[in-house]
């Protein structure tokens, strides 16, 4: 008989994405996750190289259930890039993105309110700076 989280989310899965997204918070304050063209592009390439089609897999335990990335075929679980961290550029790319989103709407009230040259100068620099690591 399968977990009740595992039929729950078989039938749901956009609870389950909720779900994982909200035990990440730690790590993305805003419950996003940027996907780009380049992501889908590196995700295809890993496909290839890990040489099967991915399927998402729910394993129910006592008080849990495992969310794993396995191959459809042979049941074998994908193993992430060992070169990737939270140091490499894709991972400080998305930091960058994620500070530069929660800082944007502060910074356009700022500019909105600024009243000196001086102050605004400033907004416009910092606003620069986050357009740039939004690219």
């Amino acid at each position: 008989m399968a977990h009740p989280m595992t039929q729950l989310f078989e039938r749901e899965p956009a609870k389950l994405i909720a779900l994982m997204l909200w035990t990440l918070r730690a790590k993305i304050k805003n419950f996003e996750v940027e996907l780009t063209e380049q992501d889908v592009r590196d995700f295809t390439l890993a496909i290839e190289a890990f040489g099967g089609a991915p399927q998402v897999t729910l394993h129910g335990k006592t008080d849990r259930i495992v969310v794993g990335l396995v191959d459809l075929a042979t049941g074998r679980r994908m193993q992430a890039d060992p070169t990737l961290n939270e140091n490499s550029p894709e991972a400080q790319r998305m930091a960058r993105s994620m500070a530069a989103r929660e800082r944007a709407p502060v910074l356009l009230a700022e500019m909105r309110a600024a009243q000196a040259p001086e102050a605004f100068h400033a907004s416009v620099a910092e606003c620069m700076e986050l357009l740039e690591a939004l690219t």
